[in-house]
């Protein structure tokens, strides 16, 4: 029992450092304060497609998205992250 609360203690911990990670490095000024549930209905519960036409891969979002601006935001910010090598 006491390992079990210890798994779901780390697993806690990981997902609320990934949190303020991903509010830090990837969002806009405007989303860095917001609940998760706002930047879950902004970022990821959203109309969307991801196509993969020859060496790219896009986002075909629908015409009518609300947050169009806030998710190609965020994607250009996670873009210019330096990749580890």
């Amino acid at each position: 029992m006491i390992k079990t609360n210890e798994v779901k203690l780390q697993i806690a911990m990981l997902a609320y450092n990934f949190n303020n990670w991903f509010r830090h490095l990837c969002l806009t000024e405007s989303l860095k304060l917001s609940h998760m549930e706002t930047i879950r209905t902004h970022l990821v519960k959203i109309a969307a497609k991801l196509v993969h036409s020859g060496r790219y891969w896009t986002w075909k979002l629908c015409s009518s998205c609300v947050y169009k601006e806030a998710f190609k935001q965020t994607l250009e910010t996670i873009g210019r992250i330096p990749r580890l090598e």
